[in-house]
């Protein structure tokens, strides 16, 4: 039985799972590694290895044969409100890969103490300080209503919030019960159909508008026309009614043209 959806969950049941910037199974694509117990968006297929996933805001690829798709939605699907701190007095370097290049790959200098920093997932990258490891978290930090997304060096940090496993039951399918419904608006025989409400009644005024104003333009000199008649022949026998009047009172007859 096959599952037609315009996307589904997929349950991460194992650790060093990644988000994929690209549908290629490399080292440099990898963006972070998906916290095991929840899950991921799949919104198409992108090739036959890689499902196009969603993990909270960020967008990327996951391997099909390490994500199991589930029925339905989970109540819970990403980890909320995970954060953490930089504890080092300099500050740490957002960078938008997990290396110390310096000013190559620097985002921003996150100060001391700044807490203002979502946690995505974990990434291995370059072991910038001597014994240290090889971690950096992904993150985003706010500052100033404006939003960066890089990698912060993780022992820089600490305060990391506590991550509990999701403990939900799903249901679980086989990729060859998903069918993404993704054409649904290409095939429609409907002219509006995938718009809102808003979206259509927006096109459907102007449309309308350009006829209103035609329809406008053309009856507007008939009626003018009419109008102009009707006020002369009113004028016409005004001045009509006053030349008999003179004429009946006057001594002499004159022939009138008009009559």
């Amino acid at each position: 039985m096959a599952f037609a959806s315009m996307s589904y969950y997929a349950h991460i049941t194992d650790t060093a799972i990644y988000l994929y910037s690209t549908p290629s199974q490399t080292d440099s694509s990898k963006m972070f590694e998906l916290p095991k117990t929840y899950f991921v968006e799949l919104l198409s297929s992108a090739n036959d290895e890689f499902y196009s996933a969603r993990y909270q805001d960020v967008y990327g690829y996951v391997l099909k044969n390490q994500v199991k798709p589930i029925n339905g939605a989970p109540l819970v699907p990403f980890l909320n409100d995970i954060n953490f701190r930089i504890f080092v007095p300099s500050g740490a370097h957002l960078r938008s890969s997990p290396y110390n290049n310096g000013s190559v790959n620097l985002v921003y200098s996150i100060p001391f103490l700044d807490n203002n920093i979502s946690y995505y997932g974990t990434a291995q990258g370059e072991e910038a300080i001597s014994k240290k490891g090889t971690t950096w978290y992904f993150c985003k930090y706010y500052t100033d209503n404006t939003e960066y997304t890089g990698y912060v060096y993780a022992p820089l940090c600490d305060c990391l919030s506590t991550i509990n496993q999701n403990t939900e039951t799903v249901e679980y399918l086989s990729n060859e019960q998903i069918t993404f419904d993704d054409t649904i608006t290409n095939t429609s025989t409907q002219p509006f159909a995938g718009l809102s409400q808003t979206a259509t009644t927006v096109i459907i005024v102007a449309i309308s508008l350009p006829c209103l104003l035609l329809i406008y333009l053309l009856f507007k000199p008939t009626r003018m026309a009419e109008q102009s008649a009707s006020t002369e022949t009113t004028q016409e026998k005004k001045y009509k009614k006053k030349k008999i009047t003179r004429l009946k009172n006057s001594d002499y007859f004159e022939l009138d043209d008009d009559f």
